[in-house]
């Protein structure tokens, strides 16, 4: 999947709600979706839709996912709606999470669950 948003799949919203990807999972994605945004913004967006909702309810992310997709929250300008329930997710990883939002001032998180 990862792959494929670099390749130049067009999707703006992602549901993998109860998929156990884990954390190596995550941390592709993230990636993919950062590396998206990149080209995005630098205007070779003739392929790429920028990732706008993203459903990882249930994944088994643990704390290296939580890392990873706080990375790729600290330059994201797109995403709208992020769903992370039910991730064990912890206070330590919450306060990760919000620290990379209060950074970033262009990204347009709507929605976080």
């Amino acid at each position: 999947l990862a792959g494929a948003i670099l390749q130049g799949c067009s999707l703006s919203e992602l549901h993998l709600s109860a998929n156990p990807i884990g954390e190596i999972g995550v941390q592709a994605l993230a990636q993919a979706i950062a590396e998206q945004e990149i080209l995005v913004v630098s205007g070779d967006n003739r392929k790429h839709d920028t990732m706008q909702r993203l459903h990882l309810v249930g994944i088994k992310m643990g704390h290296k996912g939580v890392v990873t997709l706080s990375r790729m929250l600290l330059n994201n300008s797109s995403v709208r709606t992020l769903c992370l329930s039910n991730n064990g997710i912890d206070d330590n990883d919450l306060a990760l999470l919000a620290q990379s939002l209060s950074r970033n001032k262009k990204v347009p998180l709507e929605i976080m669950q």
